[in-house]
C-alpha cells in the first residue's frame, strides 16, 4: 500500500539531483527552487512518455519486459526521458520568462 508513495519519494529525490546537476552545468541556469521545481514537473512527465513509449516498443503483448537486458534497458530510458523532460520544461520556463517572475530570482 506505501510502495507507490515511496515509489513517488523516490522518483522526486532522483529527479531533483538530476535537477541539481544539469542546472549546476549549465553556464545560464541557476539552481534555485523554482528551476528545480520546473525541472521535476518536466521529469515526471518525460519519464511517463519514455515509459509509454518504451513500452510500445519493446515490451511484449501483455505489456511486460521479458529479459533483464530489457529491464536495464527501461530503466535507462526512463533516467533519459527524466533528464531529457526536465531539460525541455527548463528550457521552455526560460524561453517563456517564468524565470524572471517572482521576488526569489536574484
Amino acid at each position: 500500500m506505501l510502495l507507490p508513495l515511496f515509489g513517488f519519494i523516490f522518483g522526486i529525490i532522483v529527479s531533483s539531483t538530476v535537477a541539481a546537476i544539469v542546472l549546476y552545468l549549465h553556464p545560464r541556469w541557476q539552481v534555485n527552487f523554482r528551476n528545480i521545481g520546473i525541472f521535476v514537473i518536466g521529469s515526471f512527465a518525460g519519464a511517463i512518455i519514455s515509459g509509454f513509449i518504451f513500452t510500445l516498443l519493446i515490451a511484449n503483448e501483455s505489456g511486460q519486459l521479458e529479459s533483464t537486458f530489457q529491464i536495464i534497458s527501461f530503466f535507462v530510458s526512463l533516467i533519459l526521458g527524466t533528464t531529457l523532460g526536465g531539460t525541455l520544461a527548463t528550457v521552455i520556463s526560460h524561453k517563456l520568462g517564468f524565470n524572471k517572475l517572482g521576488r526569489f530570482d536574484a
